[in-house]
């Protein structure tokens, strides 16, 4: 395998990419360095920032806070989602959310800012309208309706016609019609309360989701009421009804918002794991191997030469394997990544990935077995199956000891393919098996013969797998080894 330098420039390319605001500063509030995303967001040139305090840029009533968590980075801590405003060159203020941790070796600070403006002010002006909803509530009609208990007689006032999108010049819908204008849970729960109400007059609020006579679905908050005469029979019944399927979308939209920037914040502690951990580690042992080798070349024998390019042979396919994962996933998270499936002959495929790989089979002596038709065919991007394929290959050999035993299989399962690759490995617990495939879980561990591991290419498996609507599972027993599942779309005439 041909040897790859990463320069410079790829980490600048790579640093310049983050559309986040990334930058590095010193411990007494400098900046040092500036990723493009700062000119483009403040409108700033970055050298009219750079060595600046960049508290000249914060906004003057978020500065007390901004000196607050500058104290802490100062203390060793880490900063998570602190929100503070900073000035454009035209004089306007952005809001800005950040995560930043301190250097561990140097009195430097990293962090990244995620322009929320547009989302804060979304949210402000939802407060704002719930604000003025509440207001309008107080003062706006509402649909209501009474029941006459003694006479039978029913009265709707015209919004709960308007509501249903009836004609308030016909008369209140029956029983059996007023059933329809309901989904069948949201019946079942008014009927219920409804009787309560009647019987004993007990009275009830309840959110029920409504259907117009035009099909269309929406919520509404409903009360009821039972009005006694004298010697306490019921004689009325009333309700009331208010429209709230916007506040429900509303509300729905925060959730998802909520859901979506927790994923991105787990995305970018990710991503901060291993740019300061996971891949600065097997960096200094590499450079640890080429020092030691520049030193003592004259004095080594060729075995031990031979051996000293073992270990960074091993060391470089580490290092590009988790380097190709990383910006692999980092083009991922940001959309750049397309699905063009092909037919595709799995075999093959298999077979190129243990070719590629065999070196890694040969130096922990396992033995390799593989069960793969030929005329299985699939309907797939090359290119992410590949990946997926030379993940879990990878991953089996890196946890599987020496003269262990790797068995790939796949077979025809309905309209899919179902493809396994089972080890005789170390095994994965329980809890680490509920930890794999999520991004806001640290599952990183050294294989049998101390082989980085980030659980990032298994990140990568369960995403490509699910662009081609598959699915990827495990079973494992500690001690025992495991197995790795995913099946896939079969290739046939409607593809």
């Amino acid at each position: 395998m041909n040897q790859v330098n990463i320069t410079n420039e790829d980490y600048e390319t790579f640093f310049n990419l983050n559309p986040d605001l990334a930058c590095i500063a010193s411990a007494d509030g400098k900046f040092l360095k500036l990723n493009a995303a700062w000119e483009v967001t403040l409108g700033y040139a970055k050298e009219e920032m750079l060595t600046t305090s960049y508290l000249d840029f914060v906004h003057p009533k978020d500065i007390a806070d901004t000196t607050e968590q500058m104290k802490k980075l100062s203390n060793g801590q880490t900063v998570i989602n602190f929100q503070n405003r900073y000035r454009c060159k035209d004089g306007s203020y952005r809001w800005f959310d950040w995560n930043a941790t301190p250097c561990s070796y140097a009195p430097l600070v990293y962090a990244i800012a995620r322009d929320i403006t547009e989302s804060k002010k979304a949210k402000d002006d939802l407060k704002q309208r719930e604000i003025e909803l509440n207001e309008a509530q107080r003062m706006a009609h509402v649909g209501s309706w009474t029941l006459d208990v003694t006479t039978n007689h029913v009265f709707w006032t015209e919004e709960l016609y308007r509501m249903y999108g009836l004609d308030p010049k016909l008369p209140p819908p029956d029983y059996s019609f007023h059933q329809t204008l309901f989904t069948k849970e949201s019946w079942e729960k008014l009927s219920t309360n409804l009787t309560l109400t009647v019987e004993k007059g007990i009275p009830y609020e309840l959110e029920l989701e409504f259907i117009t006579v035009n099909g269309k679905k929406g919520w509404m908050l409903v009360r009821g009421e039972a009005q006694k005469d004298a010697i306490g029979n019921i004689v009325i019944l009333r309700g009331m009804a208010q429209d709230i399927s916007e506040l429900k979308k509303a509300q729905e939209k925060i959730h998802a918002q909520n859901m979506e920037l927790n994923a991105l914040n787990a995305s970018k502690d990710k991503f901060f794991s291993i740019i300061a951990h996971d891949l600065r580690s097997p960096f200094t042992g590499f450079l640890g191997l080429t020092q030691l080798m520049a030193e003592k070349l004259d004095t080594m024998t060729i075995d031990e030469i031979k051996d000293f390019n073992n270990k960074m042979l091993k060391s470089a396919n580490n290092l590009f394997s988790l380097l190709d994962n990383l910006l692999t996933w980092s083009r991922m998270q940001r959309g750049l990544i397309e699905i063009y499936p092909t037919d595709l002959v799995l075999s093959k495929l298999v077979n190129a990935n243990i070719d590629e790989l065999s070196e890694t089979f040969i130096q922990k002596h396992i033995s390799l077995t593989f069960t793969i038709p030929d005329d299985l065919h699939i309907w797939a991007d090359a290119a992410m199956i590949n990946s997926v394929i030379r993940n879990l290959i990878s991953n089996a050999v890196k946890f599987t000891p020496r003269n262990g035993t790797i068995s790939i299989l796949a077979q025809k399962n309905g309209n899919d393919i179902l493809f396994s690759i089972q080890d005789s490995g170390i095994g994965i617990s329980t809890e680490m098996l509920n930890k794999l495939f999520k991004i806001d879980e640290k599952v990183s561990r050294l294989g049998t013969e101390g082989e980085a591991s980030t659980g990032l290419g298994l990140l990568l498996c369960k995403d490509f797998l699910e662009k081609h609507n598959g699915n990827i599972w495990i079973e494992s027993v500690v001690g025992k080894g495991s197995i790795f599942y995913f099946n896939l779309p079969q290739k046939n005439s409607s593809n």
